[in-house]
Order: structure tokens, then C-alpha cells, then sequence
């Protein structure tokens, strides 16, 4: 008897199925998806393995030891499984090296509260942005 894992095609992560909704779901990006739509993406998936790839790198999250997958400039990044930040070392010797760190003005909870505020009075934004879920996901970003 064969064993069919899946994988989420937003986030790559292990996704389960829901006999309540009669779909597979994502417990870390909350997609849906149904048997047709998953078999699909593991044929495109299959597909692309034969076609030439871009660079990129893979680091092991010190957090989770799930793959963090990274372009050949990303210094900073994320654990997209447990929300570890991982910064790559190796990337931030030399004239690259920062000479300080700027921290941020705004702390997670005044961001997540400003969050909340704007989205008040919007009617036609997806009801997806108030969930806990998503709204545990802001994060800083230096622009």
C-alpha cells in the first residue's frame, strides 16, 4: 500500500486533509486545496525539476531545522514554519558588513494595533486579515 504526502504549493509546508471541509489545509499559510488541484501542482512541480532552475541557496533553521531556501542576495530572512529569523553570516563580512543596526520606531504590538485600526471601516477587505492567525504573521521590514 502506498502512503501519499502532500505538500503545500503556497509554502511547501506538510499539509493535512480536513474531513470537515473535504479538502487538504495548510496550518501555517491556511491555503485549501483540493485532490485534483494538489496532483496538479505536483506534476508542474515535477516538470519544472527538469528545467533549468535559478541560484539559489539552502540553510537549515538553527530554530526548527526545517530548509530555508534563500536567493543569492537575501542576508535577513525568515523560518516560514516557525517564524525564526535567521540571518546569513556569511553574507555580512567585508564592505557588505552594516556598520550599525537601525532598530524600529514601532514595536510588534503598536503595529499589529495600527494594523487593526486601518482595516476598520473596510468592508471589502478579505476577512482573512483580521483572523489571529494572520495577523501573529506582521512583521518589521526595513524599507
Amino acid at each position: 500500500m502506498e502512503v501519499e504526502d502532500y505538500k503545500c504549493p503556497s509554502c511547501s509546508a506538510p499539509i493535512k486533509f480536513n474531513p470537515t471541509l473535504g479538502l487538504w489545509k495548510c496550518e501555517y499559510c491556511n491555503n485549501e486545496y483540493d485532490l485534483e488541484k494538489l496532483r496538479e501542482n505536483e506534476q508542474n512541480f515535477e516538470n519544472l525539476e527538469n528545467e533549468e532552475t535559478m541560484d539559489v541557496d539552502e540553510y537549515t533553521c538553527s530554530n526548527c531545522g526545517a530548509k530555508i531556501i534563500t536567493e543569492e542576495n537575501t542576508t535577513a530572512t525568515f523560518c516560514v514554519y516557525c517564524r525564526n529569523t535567521s540571518i546569513i553570516k556569511n553574507r555580512l563580512t567585508g564592505v557588505l558588513k552594516p556598520k550599525y543596526v537601525i532598530p524600529f520606531k514601532t514595536t510588534k504590538e503598536e503595529a499589529t494595533n495600527m494594523f487593526l485600526k486601518f482595516k476598520r471601516g473596510k468592508p471589502f477587505a478579505p476577512k482573512e486579515f483580521g483572523q489571529k492567525e494572520q495577523i501573529e504573521k506582521l512583521s518589521g521590514v526595513y524599507i
